[in-house]
């Protein structure tokens, strides 16, 4: 769509996928490299492909880049503990594809991702367990680190969350574990249920905001975290407020928004008094809220 003021026009949406008409966890990044979107998404039948595909725009046209491709298949439900990112790596100017292996004890599988003219192309970058991460994470999600150069990964294990990060060779292609699983959130008071949280990288401040229902009350909790290139750092818990939970248990749970001038941040999710909610933040390099 295109924005003039306050007014946004829509142009006419192309079916990416025309194979099935259910698809789940869906992601894209802009790839300014090649200057086209990147999409993932898992098909519910069959084989529960992986697949992926490109876009390019003109105005708001969008065109189709030739036909997906699967880049794996494997058990996808939301019981099977799913998780598809696409990642832009600012540093190599390549787009890393991550999907979660169902079929493989939950490792993390990656692939470089290249196009010529129609042609779609996947390159396998090794896997977590290969690189020496931690198996049997569920609902992972990921995020590129411009500062570290890294790739983090996040997953949900027995209430509780874990990280872990990569980094990344793009000649070869592989990955390799820079900064083993840690628990991002400890404490009782904020252990989390199931698929229940979000992730925000934010590229003005350089953290990585990972927002989540809290299990105890329902209430909406954000940690910042820091990737460094061999360790990461978490903040304090921050409750968004004490009057109203979450009512959703899927993300995208919290979102998170940054001002690209000032760096304050912006945090909605939508309450169990039916209304969204919009809090205000500030963050300091102490990274407290």
């Amino acid at each position: 769509g295109s924005v003039s003021g306050t007014t946004i026009t829509w142009g006419t949406p192309v079916n990416l996928e025309a194979a099935y008409t259910t698809c789940n966890f869906l992601d894209a990044v802009y790839d300014p490299t090649l200057n086209q979107l990147w999409v993932i998404y898992s098909l519910q039948a069959s084989t529960y492909d992986h697949k992926i595909t490109s876009c390019t725009f003109s105005g708001t046209t969008v065109t189709q880049n030739g036909t997906p491709i699967v880049i794996r298949t494997g058990y996808h439900t939301p019981t099977g503990y799913h998780g598809n990112n696409v990642i832009y790596n600012e540093t190599d100017g390549v787009t890393i594809a991550c999907v979660s292996d169902s079929d493989n004890s939950l490792r993390a599988d990656f692939y470089k991702m290249s196009i010529s003219g129609s042609t779609i192309t996947a390159t396998a970058a090794s896997d977590s367990t290969t690189a020496g991460g931690r198996t049997g994470l569920q609902y992972q999600k990921f995020t590129w680190d411009s500062v570290s150069n890294r790739i983090l990964r996040l997953g949900y294990y027995q209430k509780a969350l874990f990280a872990d990060s990569y980094s990344y060779t793009d000649a070869t292609p592989t990955v390799a574990l820079t900064a083993q699983s840690i628990i991002i959130n400890p404490s009782t008071p904020t252990s989390i249920s199931d698929n229940a949280w979000s992730v925000n990288y934010d590229d003005v401040n350089n953290f990585h905001h990972v927002g989540f229902k809290s299990n105890n009350d329902g209430e909406p909790i954000l940690i910042a975290l820091r990737v460094t290139t061999d360790e990461i750092i978490s903040s304090r818990p921050y409750p968004l407020s004490g009057l109203t939970g979450v009512t959703q248990s899927y993300p995208p749970l919290i979102c998170v928004a940054v001002d690209q001038t000032s760096g304050n941040l912006y945090a909605t999710y939508s309450g169990t008094d039916d209304d969204v909610h919009g809090v205000p933040l500030g963050i300091g390099q102490n990274m407290e809220y």
